[in-house]
């Protein structure tokens, strides 16, 4: 085989690995990764708010009901990370959140700018409608 021959055919075999490729992995799938991951940062949203009360898995304002897990960060008014359980309640805080389409929205980030008279840590209870 000439060399002009065995260059020919290795671009021939790099061309039908791409193309198998894209058939067998769709090209959306590709690039799916890199669409979800831009989507994921346009879609948090911040709100300033007091939290009047929380739970193992919601934190609540007079208005709004934010689930947590353990994955939501919780900062002190210094920067310091802390556990929901030490979040005193009430305070005024910046929440940063992803809305959901059905549901609670989900608080990614709880910094407290405030901590309001009475405020306690602990597990508290909204009063009873």
């Amino acid at each position: 085989m000439s060399k002009l021959q065995k260059g020919n055919l290795i671009l021939f075999i790099c061309i039908m690995v791409v193309l198998f490729s894209f058939l067998y992995f769709r090209p959306g799938y590709l690039f799916a990764q890199e669409n979800a991951e831009e989507k994921g940062n346009d879609s948090i949203k911040k709100t300033d708010l007091v939290i009047q009360y929380k739970t193992e898995e919601f934190v609540i304002s007079r208005d709004r009901r934010f689930s947590v897990s353990g994955s939501t960060l919780i900062y002190t008014d210094k920067g310091r990370q802390m556990m929901l359980y030490f979040l005193p309640v009430p305070c005024k805080a910046t929440i940063e959140y992803k809305p959901a389409a059905r549901g609670n929205p989900r608080a990614v980030k709880i910094t407290i700018l405030q901590k309001l008279p009475g405020a306690a840590t602990g597990w508290s209870v909204p009063a009873p409608e």
